[in-house]
């Protein structure tokens, strides 16, 4: 799918979209719940939808109404089940721990990049089951077993995010222990929705301890946190002259990406940004360029040599759209001219990153660009340029 974006100016209010963080630990919560409970949220990622069908093998169910879904949790488990994750990593890590902590015998297919990867990592971790293959497709037997959990940096989070809320439901009590350097924030917030559901989860010097034998109890409504990551290019926008109006995001959150707001704002008052994120550096590149004057933008360090070389392609993309940018290693050098020409096809590369970035890029510049391959947003932002002309923005599918 490619876009078109004629240049215009973006006004009004906006839904921030629900963090995919929360969305998959809270309806996951709920299938497991004694009750059912109505969660707003807007716009379900693909990898969301894939963990839907996944637990409607254990009866779950989401009905939805606009923005809002009514949640009926499992209301039987069979012994013997198959589920196909299709190519959702998320879905797999979230899962996998639950799934075996449910049935006797799971057998698990995928597709695409997931077939080609080896889920060692995450096989041997769980504790009292055998495997057939480290590959996809593979059937596990044997359920879960209860104790304690070493955790380093090199497991995915998501994975012990999954772990974490399938160890209540086990007889013996578990502890999650962290070994190293290890980032517990989406940790903490798996621990905070377990006793929203009324599930005792204790902090430890080095982890939690939970007990067994517990039950979910699901609260009557619950609402999804906006995503502050996702919402940067709504915040990039304004600092260029919009007057947008963001809704739904938690002041006190939890989200680390919450600083990049701040970053944006910085990005505008110096002439030099240090540490940033590859994830935002698409938007700021994108700010900078209609800055006047020089812009150093540093990128952390630890930046493997292909996200480099998809900055590259992106810094391509933006000088073919007039904009004056050079990398030096980890360092891009922006020379704004205060506007960006436009008038060009480029291409996101497949990376929402990228097309996120110049969809703002193309509502600014002062002639219309078109986006190749900007399908690749949907994945992660379902309604993103729908919102965008909502806002008075100007989007076609060509």
């Amino acid at each position: 799918m490619d876009i078109k974006i004629t240049p215009a100016k973006l006004n009004g209010t906006i839904q921030a979209v629900s963090n995919k963080t929360y969305s998959h630990r809270l309806f996951i919560a709920s299938s497991l719940s004694e009750n059912p409970t109505k969660i707003y949220m807007k716009n379900g990622s693909l990898d969301l939808s894939v963990t839907f069908d996944v637990l409607k093998n254990f009866g779950f169910r989401a009905n939805k109404n606009g923005n809002e879904y009514l949640v009926t949790p499992k209301n039987s488990i069979e012994e013997k089940i198959s589920v196909d994750v299709h190519d959702s990593a998320p879905s797999l890590r979230f899962l996998l721990p639950i799934l075996c902590a449910l049935s006797e015998q799971v057998t698990v297919v995928g597709e695409g990049k997931l077939l080609a990867r080896s889920h060692a990592d995450l096989l041997y971790a769980l504790k009292g089951v055998g495997f057939t293959s480290e590959k996809l497709p593979f059937t596990i037997k044997g359920r879960l077993n209860g104790g304690d959990y070493y955790v380093n940096e090199k497991l995915s989070m998501q994975f012990v995010s999954g772990l974490m809320l399938a160890l209540p439901l086990l007889d013996k009590d578990s502890r999650i222990i962290f070994n190293g350097n290890v980032n517990t924030t989406n940790a903490q917030i798996t621990a905070l929705i377990m006793q929203d559901f009324g599930v005792e989860v204790v902090k430890e010097e080095k982890g939690y301890f939970i007990k067994g034998s517990q039950k979910y109890v699901a609260p009557q409504s619950l609402n999804v946190e906006g995503d502050y990551a996702l919402s940067c290019v709504w915040k990039l926008c304004n600092k260029l002259g919009s007057n947008i109006k963001i809704e739904n995001l938690n002041p006190n959150t939890l989200q680390s990406e919450k600083a990049r707001f701040d970053t944006i704002d910085k990005l505008f008052l110096e002439k030099t940004v240090n540490d940033i994120e590859t994830d935002l550096l698409p938007c700021l590149i994108v700010g900078a360029c209609f800055k006047k004057g020089e812009t150093l933008l540093n990128i952390e360090k630890g930046v493997s040599n292909k996200e480099l070389a998809k900055i590259y392609a992106f810094v391509n993309a933006i000088n073919k759209l007039g904009g004056k940018v050079t990398v030096n290693g980890n360092a891009v050098l922006v020379r704004g001219v205060g506007e960006l020409k436009g008038g060009q096809m480029v291409d996101s590369y497949a990376d929402y990153r990228f097309a996120m970035a110049l969809t703002v890029a193309g509502c600014f510049a002062k002639e219309p660009i078109k986006i190749l391959d900007a399908q690749v947003v949907l994945k992660h932002y379902a309604t993103f340029f729908n919102d965008v002309n909502l806002l008075g923005g100007k989007t076609q599918v060509e």
